[in-house]
C-alpha cells in the first residue's frame, strides 16, 4: 500500500470515529440535562414545570402558580451545570392574578381611568 492510500484509509477513519462520536456524545447530554432537570425541577416543589431539551438549551413551559414561581424555575435552569441557554414558555394559572373588585362607585371609575 502506498502512503496516500494508508492516509485516506486513515482519515477516512478518523471522520467516522468522529461522527460517531459527536452523534452519540450529543444523545447522552440532552438526556443528562433532562433527568439533571427534572430532578432539580422536582426536589424544589416545581412539578408543575415541564422541560425539554435542544442540545444544551432547555424550553421550560407549564402553567405557572404565581410570578415567584417562574423566577424560581429559571434561576434553577441557568443554574444547571452545562446548560447554554434558558427559554421560557409559561402560562399562569387564572387563580394567580387576584385583580381587586371596587366596592364603591367613586372606585369604579377609577379604576376604569386607570385602564
Amino acid at each position: 500500500m502506498n502512503r496516500s492510500r494508508t492516509l485516506l484509509l486513515g482519515l477516512v477513519g478518523f471522520i467516522l470515529i468522529l461522527t460517531l462520536a459527536v452523534y452519540n456524545g450529543a444523545e447522552k447530554i440532552t438526556d443528562d440535562l433532562t433527568a439533571r432537570g427534572r430532578s432539580a425541577f422536582d426536589e424544589q416543589g416545581l412539578q408543575w414545570v415541564e422541560l425539554k431539551t435542544d442540545g444544551r438549551n432547555l424550553l421550560l413551559s407549564g402553567t405557572a402558580p404565581s410570578e415567584k414561581a417562574v423566577t424560581q424555575a429559571l434561576k434553577l435552569a441557568e443554574g444547571l451545570p452545562g446548560v447554554e441557554g434558558v427559554y421560557d414558555n409559561f402560562s399562569y394559572a387564572a387563580n394567580s392574578v387576584k385583580t381587586p373588585k371596587p366596592t364603591a362607585d367613586s372606585d369604579w371609575s377609577t379604576s376604569i381611568k386607570a385602564q
